[in-house]
């Protein structure tokens, strides 16, 4: 009886850390996944920045009624800005959603490096916005 006992213990202790070794195997891939959208996100905020072109860009806004020739042309090139952050906008939208489990895991203060990243993505929000809004009337933005 003590020896189906011990066996019993030995059981769920090993289920134990069973259990734990899966939760932290769940707990490096969250961090990996966050690692790895980390690494993406300079290279797509350089992309999104970049001053070259590519043909089509900023093709698929609407234009207003009244623009003329000179004035699509500017607010197309505008919205080349928009287009691209928008092919990116699930990147951003991840990392802000894994930043809660992340700081749930790890402590508030570990929220310093989501908090670099939104104020990046907040001053691209911004840029775009001002510069459509530079080209256009005020009942187009």
């Amino acid at each position: 009886m003590i020896v189906r006992a011990i066996w019993s213990l030995v059981y769920i202790m090993s289920l134990k850390d069973l259990t734990d070794l899966i939760q932290s195997g769940a707990i490096i891939a969250s961090i990996v996944e966050i690692l790895a959208l980390f690494y993406q996100a300079p290279d797509i905020i350089n992309s999104i920045r970049s001053s070259f072109g590519y043909e089509g860009e900023g093709k698929t806004r609407k234009p207003g009624p009244n623009e003329s020739p000179k004035d699509k042309d500017a607010l197309d090139q505008a919205y080349v800005l928009i287009e691209r952050y928008n092919r990116h906008v699930d990147l951003f939208s991840r990392l802000h959603a894994l930043r809660y489990r992340f700081m749930a895991q790890f402590g508030p203060d570990t929220s310093t490096p989501f908090d670099n990243l939104n104020r990046a993505k907040r001053l691209l929000e911004t840029v775009e916005i001002r510069c459509y809004a530079t080209h256009s009337e005020p009942h187009n933005i």
